[in-house]
């Protein structure tokens, strides 16, 4: 119970600091928040608890009934002090991709980089246990956790697609670098910029256009405009009246288009 009760104390400081202009983010737990979207045979999707490295768990949300291997999206974690796994929205973007029929991976992390590297051996290593097809594994990711992610979409060419959220998303020798910088020390993500970004990984980008966070918005239209110059696959979707995390916020039609997008997204690029 401790051990829970620190964990959630972490995530709330964290939130504070990433949700500051919001007022009334003070009277809820973002933590428990659930996406805006919402279909009922969510409810039947429950997860395969695993150890994929040391005491660190993943959690694997299969569709009811799986027995041939299915494509699976990785919701990535960037922050060594947020447990996303026990993060409401994430285990509801999951559960919706397993209901698509993919499968959803959401886990702990104290080491961002390293760890996400392991889970990944781990969900091949374990593919044909798991139901996981190699060739189709993506990554959603959102806010500070989209740095990491995008360095390991830019390492690799094992990923198939990558959406991103409102994410923070540094290109090489960006001018807000240092600002970046300043901002990992305050909120806690992991930074990772190391190499000019060629990947040619189809990628879903959500612009939320009220994002309060102006690091966030600055750099992110600084990655788009180079996707844009390198003329590598990019779907963008601009959210005029979108607010850093709308799809736990902004309950509306547009943020319900919007997710049904992702998914239509993945399910797309892995028939490919």
């Amino acid at each position: 119970m401790k051990q829970t009760s620190t964990t959630w104390r972490k995530l709330c400081l964290t939130v504070v600091l990433l949700f500051a202009g919001f007022p009334l983010l003070a009277q809820r737990d973002i933590g428990k928040a659930h996406l805006v979207y919402q279909v009922k045979e969510m409810e039947s999707i429950k997860p395969m608890t695993v150890i994929y490295r040391d005491t660190l768990k993943a959690d694997i949300y299969e569709p009811v009934g799986a027995s041939e291997r299915r494509p699976c999206v990785i919701f990535i974690s960037g922050f060594a002090s947020i447990n996303f796994r026990e993060m409401q929205a994430y285990v509801d973007w999951a559960r919706l991709v397993a209901v698509h029929g993919m499968i959803g991976v959401v886990y702990e992390t104290n080491s961002p980089a390293f760890d996400f590297d392991k889970l990944n051996e781990y969900l091949i290593a374990n593919a044909s246990t798991l139901h996981i097809d190699t060739n189709n594994i993506g990554i959603w990711s959102c806010s500070g956790n989209t740095l990491l992610a995008v360095n390991k979409v830019n390492a690799s060419d094992r990923f198939k697609c990558h959406s991103i959220y409102y994410g923070l998303a540094t290109t090489f020798g960006s001018r807000y670098l240092d600002e970046v910088k300043e901002m990992s020390k305050r909120m806690g993500f992991a930074v990772f910029v190391e190499r000019e970004y060629t990947a040619r990984t189809p990628t879903l980008i959500i612009r939320a256009g009220k994002d309060h966070l102006e690091t966030i918005q600055k750099c992110l239209d600084e990655f788009i405009n180079e996707l844009l110059k390198k003329n590598i696959p990019l779907e963008l979707v601009n959210y005029p009246e979108g607010q850093h995390a709308f799809d736990l916020l902004d309950d509306n039609d547009t943020s319900r288009e919007i997710i049904v997008r992702t998914i239509n997204f993945f399910e797309r690029e892995f028939s490919k």
